[in-house]
């Protein structure tokens, strides 16, 4: 490096002033090449290289690790394995579907009540516009009593269309599948354990 040049400047600046003799002699003098050629009181200086290189970014440990978070998800219900949006090891963001049950029975019921929906929707439209036009053919209260028949069939389509969404199992949060060994037609008992997301 830059002040290797003038070392023996250097050793001669470093050695302790006994005398100023010696250090003359050390001034003038050459360089020497080997440690037995300096007094005992030399100081050696070892000198480097300095090379630009990048920091390091990763650091290795042996250790345990344990996950910021993690879930067993389960269902409050019992049913059949329909289809599989999710494999082992798979990234998932929160919301994305898991693991769908078979759900042909909350279908029915859920276009049962749609239909029961209409027929109310219509009722109330016809007696809603007989009242309109004053006609004596209905009173007030077979309006009101069709008014709530059509709320009741309103929260029965509300009630039956969760259930139908309800049996898609979706991810709590966003994190990585630990699929437990399900395959489609694999019957999964009420609140047991689904899948394991970390």
């Amino acid at each position: 490096i830059g002040f290797f040049a003038s070392s023996t400047n250097l050793v001669s600046s470093l050695l302790p002033a006994s005398g100023a003799g010696q250090s003359q002699a050390m001034a003038t003098g050459s360089l020497a090449t080997t440690r037995g050629d300096f007094p005992g009181n030399a100081i050696f200086v070892t000198t480097a290289t300095v090379r630009e290189s990048a920091p390091r970014s990763r650091l290795e440990a042996i250790g345990t690790g344990k996950a910021a978070q993690s879930v067993q998800v389960t269902a409050d219900f019992g049913g059949t394995v329909e289809k599989l949006q999710a494999q082992p090891n798979m990234l998932v963001a929160r919301g994305d579907p898991i693991v769908t049950f078979e759900r042909r029975t909350q279908l029915i019921l859920l276009d049962s009540a749609n239909a029961e929906l209409e027929k109310q929707v219509a009722t109330f439209d016809r007696l809603d516009a007989l009242v309109r036009q004053n006609s004596t053919a209905v009173s007030q209260a077979q309006l009101d009593e069709a008014r709530a028949a059509l709320a009741v069939a309103t929260s029965q389509v509300a009630e039956a269309q969760y259930e139908y969404e309800r049996r898609v199992i979706r991810a709590p949060f966003s994190g990585e599948i630990n699929l437990n060994d399900l395959t489609i037609g694999t019957y999964v008992p009420q609140c047991a354990e689904i899948v394991t997301l970390v």
